[in-house]
């Protein structure tokens, strides 16, 4: 199976937001407390803050989703990955990861960084952990 990914923010995001909610609300449940909340997340696709991914599967089906946000840091700009979830798309994550993080560097970050369990360390090579997060350096 192939994957597709779409990504927009704004009117999109929030057209597309009531097919996605389940996948993004379930990552949420199983990450640790954070900074972030779904409702955040849904404000900051509405304002066009925040990037909504839609992952489909080669018949076009929704199988997964992430948000992402630009972030200025004192070593330059990151790019968040502030919640992902779906299903059937554990054996896509490299995908998913690649394409994100190609759009992170043309949009001139020089890190991409998201938090979870401490078990995405075996899924994710070259992320550095600290035990809250995950990041990486692009070239």
């Amino acid at each position: 199976m192939t994957i597709a990914m779409n990504a927009g923010t704004g009117a999109w995001a929030e057209h597309q937001w009531p097919k996605v909610a389940g996948f993004i609300e379930r990552a949420f449940a199983k990450s640790p407390p954070g900074d972030v909340t779904v409702g955040m997340v849904q404000a900051g696709l509405a304002s066009a803050r925040d990037l909504l991914w839609i992952l489909r599967d080669d018949k076009g089906g929704l199988i997964g989703a992430a948000v992402t946000q630009m972030k200025a840091e004192p070593n330059g700009k990151t790019c968040l990955i502030l919640a992902a979830g779906g299903v059937g798309v554990s054996g896509h994550i490299a995908t998913v990861m690649k394409t994100i993080e190609q759009y992170a560097q043309s949009c001139g970050c020089v890190a991409v960084m998201l938090r979870g369990r401490k078990g995405w360390r075996r899924v994710l090579p070259g992320y550095a952990f600290d035990g809250r997060w995950m990041r990486r350096k692009l070239a």
